[in-house]
This record gives structure tokens, sequence and C-alpha cells, in this order.
């Protein structure tokens, strides 16, 4: 169930006036205590914007003496996540609302939260952060194999991810040259090109046209992730560094894999709005 926030304050006028309400207000709900000028505005804590309400002030016959309106604006609290290593870091804010919504987490000591935004990432944290963010997950608590040939090795709580991941298209296993064999290698390092595959496919973004890209390292992005990487590019879900390069084999950081989550959950809300998002309260 949603919290409920809630405000009161005093209408214009006097308490020896009666007071109605004319016209609702369209976030919350308001009340005006009887008998006297004070009113209550109460909105659902996943509501925010601009809300308001009109009324009347009556004479005791039942005349309008005045006319007046409640202007409300509803934001969404200050968050109560602080990571003490992630102040002057660019992905603070994705990190701190992918914690709020349950997507990942740090660690704690002496009272401190921490991110280690440096740290890397491997594929199976990176796909189920990506696959949890998105609402890609299903009941992934149901699957015991991948079908994959490091099912024995993989964690069980990550094999729903992983399955569910092939099946829809989103991510694909390594295949062994020497036997063919698939295998999702789940604690390798993701690459930053793996990463953008993943989150393309997630999204399922067709363009036109591959867009051209300007990246100083482009010609080092691998042929099989340069649609992936021109398509996020493309829409703003991927960018580079200062220098203005991908790296697309370098290691994914958790500050990046944070960003590149975060910005791929608000481009699927901006082009889907009409469907509840766990983000759709973001600003």
């Amino acid at each position: 169930l949603s919290a409920i926030m809630k405000v009161s304050g005093t209408l214009d006028g006097t308490s020896d006036n009666s007071y109605k309400i004319v016209k609702e207000p369209k976030l919350g709900k308001a009340a005006i205590d009887p008998g006297s000028n004070v009113f209550e505005y109460s909105a659902p804590d996943k509501k925010t914007g601009t809300d308001s309400f009109e009324y009347q002030s009556l004479d005791s016959k039942g005349n309008v003496l005045s006319t007046g309106k409640v202007n409300v604006k509803v934001e969404k609290p200050s968050s109560t996540v602080t990571f003490a290593d992630m102040t002057d870091c660019y992905a603070n804010y994705a990190a701190v609302k992918l914690t709020e919504a349950g997507v990942l987490s740090g660690t704690e000591l002496a009272g401190n939260k921490f991110f280690h935004p440096t740290n890397t990432v491997n594929r199976g944290e990176f796909l189920a952060m990506l696959m949890t963010a998105l609402e890609e997950d299903g009941d992934v608590s149901t699957v015991s194999n991948t079908g994959l040939a490091d099912d024995k090795e993989t964690p069980k709580w990550l094999k729903g991810f992983i399955k569910k991941s092939v099946d829809k298209g989103i991510a694909s296993g390594k295949t062994d040259k020497k036997d063919s064999t698939a295998s999702f290698a789940p604690n390798d390092t993701i690459t930053r090109a793996e990463a953008a595959v993943m989150v393309n496919n997630a999204l399922a973004v067709k363009l036109p046209s591959e867009v051209g890209l300007t990246y100083t390292d482009s010609e080092s992005i691998p042929t099989w992730a340069y649609t992936a990487v021109s398509t996020l590019t493309n829409i703003k879900v991927m960018n580079g560094d200062n220098d203005n390069r991908v790296d697309p084999c370098g290691q994914l950081t958790r500050a990046e894999a944070a960003q590149l989550i975060y910005n791929a959950v608000k481009y699927k809300d901006s082009t889907n709005s009409s469907a509840y998002n766990v983000f759709s309260w973001f600003k």
C-alpha cells in the first residue's frame, strides 16, 4: 500500500463562515473541517506535480461571500540514501534511485553507506540488475536449470535471470570454439560492449538506419556490438567519457552500470507512458 502525504492550512476568511469545495483536486483529495476554515489535503506518495482545489465561503444563509483557490505542489520527499563515496560521482543520482527501487545496493561501515563506484561488475550481476530494473525478471525463482554448459557452476538465484534472458533474446551464452557448447560465464567481468548489447536487446529499439558514431575509439567497437552502441548512443542511453571514448572492451564499473541501467529505465518509461513503471515518479 502507498503511504499518504498530508498537509493542512487555513482558508481566507474566518471560522464564523462555512466553506465548501466546488472544484476537487486532480492528484489528491481535499476536505474542510466543519465549523472552521481549516483544510486538509492528502495525496498518495507516488503522485507528484502541481494540484489545486477551489472553494466558496458562505454566510449563515448559504449566500456566497467569496471564492478562493488553494494551490499545492506535491514533491517526492528527499532521499534518505546517501553514499559516502559518491559525493562527486556523475552516477550518484542514478545509484541512489536504483538503490531506493531495490535494484542494487551498497555496503555499510561505521554508520556510512558505500557504493564502491570503481569496482567492476560481472555478467551475472549486471544481467540481474538490468532485468529487475526493466521489470523483465518475472518469476525467476521457479527456474532450476539454465540449459547452458556451465549450469552446475551457476548460483541458484541467478539461473532464472539467465534462462529468461536467453528466452527473451536479451542475452546469450559464450560459445566454446572447441566443442561448440554455450556457457553464460556469470562470474566473468562484463565489458561495456557486452553490457550495451544486453541493454539494447532488452529495450528492443529499432532505428531506421545505423547512426554513425563520433567516439575517438569507434573503430575498436566489436562488429557484434556496433549496432547496440550506435542505437544506445542515438537515444542517449549510452555515452562516452570526458575524452569522448566509449572504451567498448573496458570492464564496466558499478558507477557506469548504475548510470547505464538508470538511463535505460528512463528511456523505456518515456516511450511507454501508459504503463506503470517503478521510476515513473523520477524527475
